[in-house]
């Protein structure tokens, strides 16, 4: 019997070796080099937290699963490393620190199906630098904050779309609205996974939604604040002032989750009250970036000189007295910043909300204020930039040509 059983135990163990070597195992993170084999890790007392970013990375404008595995990195197994660290609390936060006055993502992780592991479903508005914070309460012992940069990518035109966690539900009375008449319009931001409409919102520069009325060709360009009223429904009473379709951008950030970007459209009649706009025909070479409107210049210079898509711009507006020359030392702040800008492509629908920089001092005292600008993909866009002078919103338009990178 005791030359069977050492036979039955070996045949056990070498099993065992077979199927460790075939079955996904948990990495040790003894060594530098296993930590960084799973991802970027970081140390806090006995835990060590590895974050999982996705094969391709992480893009903007979708839902991202995010995970992360936190182990007690002051015990080891010999076969299967450091044990994960099971039922702690936590909290993530997500925000951009070149635009503090974006609002903040939070949610509670999840815990996934192997132990130590977690996750989350952020959605990025646009690329850029972004900061991850977590601060996690294991079950035993005092609650830790750890940080991890993020790097986004813009969204990618050739990745097969993804459905956006939120969709704009829009009402209109009339039905079919005219030009040069009033409308009553309607907004709902739709949670798609809970199926119901979002009721509570987080402000976003003074205001819970900023909508962009745009006409399709990029000629017509409005930017209004509705009304949030019961059961989450926004209202604004407008008039197109010309006929056509119409796209809606409605920036808004429901409740801890950051802000989102949803979009709708409509048809618009022709009526007697409309004005005439010429249509829009952005194409050629890049146009002199000047524009002039209510006594003010304004001037458009990107660094680098070529703005490129996929990559950070800086956008430099210059505002200058147009009848006697030099720079305004008088701007005021609008909705929180200095200025805002928007950028629409000339497809109409991709959409770039930009701030100004807001790790600069003294943005805007001379007049000149530089954005942040990324773009998701080459071609020409629409830009329009607003300033406040004298309690009064000044709009500047200008066409901007992106190349590829």
């Amino acid at each position: 019997m005791s030359v069977f059983r050492a036979r039955h135990r070996a045949l056990v163990a070498a099993f065992a070796v077979l199927m460790l070597g075939t079955l996904a195992v948990p990495a040790s993170a003894s060594t530098p080099q296993a930590a960084s084999d799973a991802g970027p890790s970081v140390r806090s007392g006995k835990y060590l937290i590895t974050l999982r970013i996705p094969a391709g990375g992480l893009f903007a404008d979708e839902e991202t699963d995010l995970e992360f595995r936190i182990v007690d990195a002051s015990e080891e197994d010999p076969v299967l490393g450091f044990p994960g660290v099971i039922r702690a609390s936590i909290d993530s936060v997500i925000t951009m620190p070149a635009m503090m006055g974006m609002p903040k993502q939070s949610e509670v992780a999840h815990a996934e199906g192997v132990p130590g592991d977690y996750g989350i479903h952020p959605v990025f508005p646009h690329g850029g630098k972004y900061l991850l914070t977590l601060k996690v309460s294991p079950p035993a012992g005092e609650a830790f904050s750890v940080e991890f940069p993020l790097d986004v990518k813009d969204g990618d035109p050739n990745r097969p779309p993804r459905p956006k966690p939120f969709e704009l539900m829009v009402g209109v009375k009339p039905s079919s609205p005219v030009a040069g008449e009033k409308s009553q319009l309607t907004f709902t931001v739709k949670d798609r996974a809970a199926n119901a409409a979002v009721t509570e919102f987080d402000v976003a520069h003074e205001k819970l939604l900023h909508l962009m009325i745009i006409r399709e060709d990029l000629g017509v360009f409005a930017h209004e604040h509705p009304e949030l009223g019961k059961n989450g429904e926004f209202a604004l009473d407008y008039v197109f002032p010309t006929d056509g379709r119409y796209r809606l951008f409605a920036d808004v950030a429901p409740k801890g989750r950051g802000s989102q970007v949803v979009f709708g459209e409509l048809m618009v009649k022709a009526g007697k009250k409309g004005i005439t706009v010429p249509k829009l025909v952005l194409d050629g070479p890049m146009p002199p970036v000047a524009s002039t409107a209510d006594g003010l210049k304004a001037t458009l210079a990107f660094e680098p000189a070529a703005p490129m898509s996929g990559a950070q711009n800086t956008a430099i507006l210059k505002v200058t007295d147009a009848a006697k020359g030099g720079g305004v030392t008088d701007l005021q702040p609008y909705l929180g910043a200095m200025g805002h800008m928007v950028l629409v492509h000339q497809d109409g629908t991709t959409y770039v909300h930009s701030h100004p920089d807001e790790a600069l001092e003294g943005v805007g005292k001379d007049g000149t204020i530089p954005f942040l600008a990324r773009f998701a993909k080459p071609g020409w866009y629409r830009c329009w930039a607003q300033v406040q002078r004298g309690g009064k919103v000044v709009t500047f338009a200008f066409a901007v040509k992106v190349e590829g990178r």
